[in-house]
């Protein structure tokens, strides 16, 4: 009599000499589906990859599965995958903007396609660059040029130009545009019913930055990392809020001081870095202010909420500091005073406070000038009602144009802000054309 495992080793074996050339089939036949699906999934990341679209949807997927994979060891994607990510994205919204402006162009009046091609801003011939991190922007290829070493897109040097407004671009990449101010241009303008605004014109130098020349020989002198809110949007040249803190400092010190302003439309925290490598050794400066304001760390409105990707933007900015202190060069960052803040609720712990708390910056190189915005604010309103008038919007913003950056007076006391933190931190860490008294001037 067989025992029971007998019997079942006797079933076993029966049933693997019955039904061998079956079992051998549906190995076969699952061996095929799954190269089939291995192969149709190749062909399909192939064909993605050969796309902008498709190859931010390919590394995308890829970073996402490492994070599944590196989270439970506390690990993330190196660096060179977040940039290489970063890439794809903008190459993507550039390819999109492109074809989406080309729609806008061509349903737009005549008389406005003949003011897009004069100022350069046709398609085929406007500049369309990445900004604040993934945003796509058009620019006037005749005002600005293409930077592949970091900034994306930089202002063409000896250049005159002016903003306009009421472009009637709807769905375009961006309203405001800064043009060639020429005499072409204007007449174009006038032509499509656009309306450019008084008193905008801006010039650059032979650096491409916007000001005057340059001067190496000053006493003192500074940089001015930032956006829009430092190239200075609809005033003019002397009134932007570096060349404003230059005239403080000068008041302050008494000598002679050099600002230079590398403030362009757009910029965000990776192209502050790359536009200080650029000219830090040229210019030798004594000391840096790096403006930020909230579309450094994300959506604008969405970090004065408390949100935002602080990680990104604490990145660049350390690499910042830390290139500025193995050089010696005392560096200050400087949150801008955003208007709805100054007229609204203050809600600090959100915008500027987590922009410290991120970047774990020093009490002494953190400059916020929102106080003396607040005091302004409060001398001019009461200024104004002793004259019997209102101010139904703070006169330190551009709100006469439904525009929230600095007036005039907005960045002079910006400047005087700063210059106050930087003419003490000097002080005790002087340099060497001070010590010495050299080129030493009086303010008038």
């Amino acid at each position: 009599m067989k025992r029971w495992w007998d019997l079942s080793l006797s079933r076993e074996h029966m049933r693997q000499r019955l039904l061998p050339q079956l079992e051998r089939s549906a190995r076969l036949e699952r061996a095929l589906k799954r190269a089939i699906l291995g192969v149709t999934g190749l062909g399909l990341l192939v064909v993605l990859a050969g796309t902008p679209l498709g190859r931010y949807a390919v590394l995308s997927l890829a970073v996402h599965v490492q994070e599944l994979v590196l989270r439970p060891f506390h690990r993330t994607p190196s660096r060179r995958e977040v940039d290489a990510l970063w890439a794809l994205r903008r190459e993507r919204g550039i390819v999109q903007t492109a074809a989406r402006f080309e729609q806008v162009f061509d349903g737009s009046r005549a008389p406005l396609q003949k003011l897009l091609r004069t100022a350069g801003m046709a398609p085929g011939d406007g500049l369309l660059r990445w900004a604040n991190y993934d945003r796509t922007l058009l620019f006037s290829s005749r005002v600005f040029e293409a930077d592949n070493t970091g900034r994306s897109y930089r202002l063409r040097p000896e250049t005159r130009a002016v903003w306009l407004r009421e472009t009637a671009l709807v769905g375009s990449p961006f309203g405001m545009l800064l043009v060639p101010d020429t005499p072409e241009v204007r007449a174009a303008a006038s032509e499509a019913g656009v309306r450019i605004v008084a008193g905008s014109e801006q010039t650059t130098n032979t650096w491409g930055l916007r000001g005057p020349e340059p001067r190496l020989d000053a006493s003192v002198r500074g940089l001015v990392l930032g956006d829009s809110f430092m190239q200075g949007l609809f005033i003019g040249d002397p009134e932007t809020p570096p060349a404003r803190l230059e005239r403080a400092l000068q008041g302050e010190l008494q000598a002679s001081v050099c600002i230079l302003n590398t403030g362009h439309f757009g910029y965000s925290p990776e192209q502050y870095y790359h536009t200080l490598r650029e000219y830090a050794d040229r210019f030798q400066p004594h000391f840096v202010v790096v403006s930020v304001c909230p579309n450094d760390f994300g959506d604008g409105l969405s970090v004065l909420k408390g949100e935002g990707d602080w990680s990104e933007a604490a990145h660049w900015l350390g690499a910042i500091q830390r290139f500025c202190r193995e050089r010696g060069i005392a560096c200050v960052v400087a949150p801008v005073p955003i208007d709805v803040r100054l007229e609204g609720q203050c809600l600090e712990g959100f915008y500027p406070g987590l922009v410290a708390n991120a970047c774990g910056l020093h009490s002494l190189t953190y400059c916020n000038p929102f106080d003396d915005f607040v005091d302004e604010h409060l001398r001019l309103v009461a200024e104004a009602r002793r004259r019997g008038s209102s101010v139904p919007h703070s006169p330190l913003y551009n709100r006469h144009l439904d525009d929230g950056h600095f007036s005039a007076q907005g960045a002079a006391i910006w400047g005087r802000s700063l210059g106050r933190r930087v003419a003490l931190l000097l002080a005790n860490d002087p340099p060497q054309a001070l010590v010495a008294g050299d080129g030493v001037s009086t303010v008038k």
